[in-house]
């Protein structure tokens, strides 16, 4: 198993092919490139499916949500944008009771920015989970902040998952992102030292969940470096991605930069896997395993596509470094 897998997946690679088919003009931006890449394939099928139903209707349809799309590029553009504005600054604080509480009951209030941040704190000792390097590190979430504000104003981005991913993951991913809580809970975040964090938020590496144990006390992640690829506005929907490299110890060559763990004295590889720890699952939770699928999922998405580079400045320029693409097999 792979950063990547998805994009070696002959199945994926036929049923793109055969979406593209049905679309009046076969191209679409990176993002919605991406997206279909790291697609369920049964949400792929089923539009095929529709498509050759009721062909003109649903091919139109069909046209219209594949190309470049506003909506899916800034629905898309928001969760990379939000990663890297929102963790900047110390979260603000609600107005504290002066009526003291228990201390069990006052472990399990999370969804007080402030206490989430100190739980996390305490679960990961106030150290990076990945370096354990303890300064300069900083508290992180793996869903950002914005997400978390209620379902009003995100629609778009909402509906542009469920055009990717079935409704059953995206419900699952509302559930936990909209819960009463929020993000501002301790399974939202982790602590990472200041290079990692602003890698993670540029998305040059991902962390795919592996498993939980039993008693909710292990967590086991691995660590991928991811590509460093540049938005295109047009490209072929059938173009093939070259596979995400295996066994780098660091960023692409252009743009050198390691991580180190200083327990193992050794460079952080891809592949890797760290096992996250707590000793009170309750009251200080692991990160979550479905937030943390989402995280996989998306930040893929960013780095294949480009997107995590994209600028206030320049919203989604055209770059000299092209996205690397396979040669096309004739379909």
């Amino acid at each position: 198993m792979g950063p990547a897998d998805e994009l070696l997946d002959p199945r994926r690679r036929d049923l793109i092919a055969r979406l593209s088919r049905f679309m009046e003009n076969p191209e679409t931006d990176s993002i919605g490139w991406a997206c279909l890449w790291f697609a369920d394939l049964s949400t792929m099928e089923d539009l095929i499916k529709a498509c050759e139903q009721n062909p003109p209707t649903v091919s139109r349809h069909i046209s219209a949500a594949l190309k470049k799309n506003d909506q899916r590029a800034q629905a898309i553009r928001a969760w990379a944008s939000a990663r890297s504005s929102e963790d900047s600054g110390e979260p603000s604080a609600d107005k504290e009771s002066d009526t003291e509480e228990p201390p069990t009951k006052k472990r399990r209030l999370t969804s007080d920015p402030c206490r989430a941040k100190e739980l996390c704190e305490e679960r990961d000792d106030e150290k990076c989970v990945l370096t354990g390097f303890t300064v300069p590190v900083e508290v992180v979430h793996i869903i950002p902040r914005s997400l978390g504000k209620g379902e009003e104003g995100l629609s778009d981005f909402w509906e542009a998952l469920e055009c990717y991913w079935s409704s059953e993951k995206v419900s699952a991913w509302k559930e936990q992102v909209l819960d009463p809580d929020g993000v501002e809970t301790c399974s939202n975040l982790m602590c990472l030292v200041n290079v990692a964090r602003r890698l993670w938020e540029l998305a040059v590496f991902a962390l795919k969940p592996l498993s939980l144990s039993e008693d909710k006390r292990q967590l086991e992640v691995q660590f991928y470096w991811l590509p460093m690829n540049r938005y295109q506005q047009t490209m072929p929907v059938t173009a093939i991605p070259s596979p995400f490299p295996h066994n780098l110890s660091s960023t692409n060559a252009e743009y050198t930069t390691v991580l180190c763990n200083i327990v193992t004295d050794s460079t952080i590889r891809s592949g890797d896997i760290f096992t996250f720890k707590t000793d009170d699952p309750v009251g200080h939770p692991l990160p979550s395993m479905q937030l943390l699928n989402m995280q996989w999922i998306l930040t893929r998405v960013l780095a294949l596509s480009g997107a995590a580079w994209v600028t206030e400045e320049e919203p989604f320029p055209d770059r000299d470094n092209e996205i690397e693409v396979e040669e096309e097999e004739d379909q």
